[in-house]
């Protein structure tokens, strides 16, 4: 969910400081994600498709999710299945429903290893 902005850049960790803001800057994946790829045109014309991400821990796929909201202007929502619940799941909807009210563009809802979340959950 939203969080408020911290009070100095160091609070932010080096991670987040340093992930890419564009899609050139991704480093790997270049099948889809240079000029003319796949996954680039789409998110270039605008379009955000439902989608999984999948691979395994440090590869971009939080990164690549953050983009696309970025690159077509829209609110990126994001929870953790291993710390989140049903209700936090149902709230992440709640927000993405009240922001596509407010903006008129459906929000990107990233849920991060979901693989956690039981398959009634799911």
């Amino acid at each position: 969910m939203r969080e408020s902005p911290p009070s100095s850049k160091w609070e932010v960790p080096l991670a987040e400081r340093m992930r890419p803001r564009t899609l050139e800057e991704m480093a790997g994946q270049r099948h889809l994600l240079s000029r003319g790829a796949p996954l680039y045109r789409v998110v270039q014309s605008g379009h955000v498709p439902s989608c999984i991400l999948y691979g395994p821990p440090g590869v971009g796929k939080t990164s690549i999710a953050r983009l696309m909201a970025t690159m077509t202007k829209r609110d990126f929502l994001e929870i953790n299945a291993v710390s989140a619940n049903v209700a936090a799941l149902r709230d992440l909807v709640a927000e993405a429903k009240h922001l596509k009210n407010i903006s008129g563009r459906t929000p990107v809802a990233f849920v991060d290893e979901i693989y956690h979340f039981n398959r009634q959950q799911q």
